[in-house]
């Protein structure tokens, strides 16, 4: 609270330097430091000339034969966090963006080959920064088949997904799966997206919490209230909480209406069984004040 309240103080004595001030003085850092020149750079360019940057960065790091030590990784990490910023602020058109970054992922097999990701860090930035950067252009992409098919070519061909999507070679991975499916819900193709999550076993645990909430949604678009029912009856059974209770009877009053879908013994007795566990904890809980 009080850094935040530092650094809100900080801000607008900066604002209160005025422009000319401050571009002097990112002018002066800039020398001094690559980085900060690289951001004067970014920050200065305009959007085409950043998709540019962001291409010939690209090729540079495939390029590269540099090896990068643990030390140095921090840096290399953040060094490619900007290259996806380069692309973000650059991109009008989200296919294209979703293309780019997927060239950027093909890259990971040079990369980790000559970095010592220790720390994680490197590793980080293809897992969260640049799948935010696709993510947020396969969902504003009008051609949702294209992305799902760059997607699938992507698990097909590129190691970096292979190690971290695809169980083994050939061979898409639930998570993998997950994605694709969600690329086609978000598309209005709620039939295909039922289709891909149907390829994961049933007995799967990894992402299952990812899983059942997209087929939530796709039971909720097709008006399968049977469904619906079962699988928030099952996620009750296996978690129970008032978050996991609240759902079950927000969908109950509707199942209700069809007594042949409606097993409200079975429902009442989970329900039971809630009361005393909750019950036993609260007893459990007291005896140790």
């Amino acid at each position: 609270m009080g850094k935040c309240r530092l650094n809100n103080d900080k801000k607008q004595k900066l604002i209160d330097l005025g422009a000319e001030r401050l571009a002097q003085a990112l002018l002066e850092i800039a020398v001094l430091n690559d980085a900060a020149d690289d951001l004067v750079e970014h920050l200065i360019a305009t959007p085409k000339e950043n998709v540019q940057r962001f291409k010939k960065k690209l090729a540079g790091l495939k390029r590269s034969k540099r090896f990068i030590d643990w030390q140095g990784a921090s840096w290399f990490a953040r060094d490619i966090t900007m290259l996806l910023q380069d692309l973000k602020s650059g991109v009008s058109d989200q296919f294209t963006g979703v293309e780019m970054v997927a060239a950027f992922y093909e890259t990971d097999e040079n990369i980790f080959e000559r970095c010592d990701d220790s720390g994680g860090d490197v590793g980080d930035v293809f897992r969260h920064d640049s799948k935010e950067v696709f993510v947020e252009d396969a969902l504003r992409c009008a051609n949702k088949p294209k992305v799902a098919d760059i997607i699938l070519n992507l698990n097909r061909k590129n190691d970096y997904f292979e190690k971290t999507r695809i169980a083994s070679w050939g061979k898409l991975s639930t998570a993998a799966f997950i994605d694709i499916a969600r690329v086609y819900l978000e598309s209005g193709d709620v039939k295909t997206a039922h289709l891909w999550l149907n390829k994961i076993p049933e007995d799967e645990t990894f992402q299952a919490y990812e899983r059942d909430q997209l087929l939530l949604d796709i039971f909720r678009q097709q008006g399968d209230s049977e469904k619906l029912t079962d699988l928030l009856h099952r996620k009750f059974r296996s978690h129970r909480s008032m978050d996991t209770l609240q759902a079950l009877l927000d969908v109950i009053g509707q199942a209700k209406q069809d007594s042949e879908k409606f097993d409200a013994e079975a429902v009442n007795w989970e329900l039971m069984k809630y009361l005393r566990w909750s019950r036993d904890r609260y007893k459990t809980w007291e005896g140790t004040e």
